[in-house]
């Protein structure tokens, strides 16, 4: 156990802090193709995309004859047409890499095709295993302030016991036997 208090949550403080800087920095990085890091639909509805570079969005597909789809970007919309698509359904969800042409369509590369549903499933599960163990937590688990730790419910002191003291659900633990009366049924 840690020495003190403060000593505990310096511990918990500075990994909290640098991963919050993570956060932060990783928000301020520019797009970098040397990276594997390309210009998205903000660069792209600037105008801060050259034609010929390539490009890395996703969006909904709105046409289907030739491959159209809709992205937004800052609360803004636009549409591309996408040259060398599969067939995909309208209303499907595109997540593509492609190179800007000189004509303002895009050219795949490389694309994934989604159903809009899918993303609602994929958050449903997620929701409903975060509220499972959640509900795991709060129903096994107790904080004790006195060790600054969580120890399982059923603990009063946050003391573990020790690896040779039998507990109550220990299948060897010596119980009383119940006496018994001289012999076999009934008697």
């Amino acid at each position: 156990m840690l020495a003190s208090r403060r000593m505990l949550l310096l511990v918990l403080a500075v990994p909290a802090i640098t991963l919050f800087g993570f956060f932060v920095w990783h928000g301020t990085l520019s797009p970098d193709p040397t990276r594997n890091h390309y210009p998205g639909e903000d660069e792209l509805a600037a105008g801060d995309v050259e034609p010929g570079n390539h490009v890395s969005l996703s969006g909904t597909v709105t046409a289907t004859d030739l491959v159209t789809i809709q992205v937004t970007s800052a609360h803004v919309t636009h549409e591309y047409a996408v040259r060398d698509a599969p067939d995909v359904d309208e209303v499907q969800q595109l997540r593509l890499f492609a190179t800007y042409t000189d004509d303002g369509t895009l050219e795949a590369h490389e694309l994934v095709v989604r159903h809009a549903w899918e993303a609602t499933y994929m958050y449903a599960v997620s929701i409903v295993a975060a509220l499972w163990i959640l509900a795991r937590i709060f129903t096994q688990w107790r904080f004790d302030p006195r060790s600054v730790l969580f120890v399982p419910a059923s603990s009063t002191t946050g003391e573990r016991p020790a690896a040779d003291t039998p507990t109550a659900n220990d299948p060897t633990r010596d119980e009383p036997q119940a006496p018994t009366s001289g012999g076999g049924r009934g008697g």
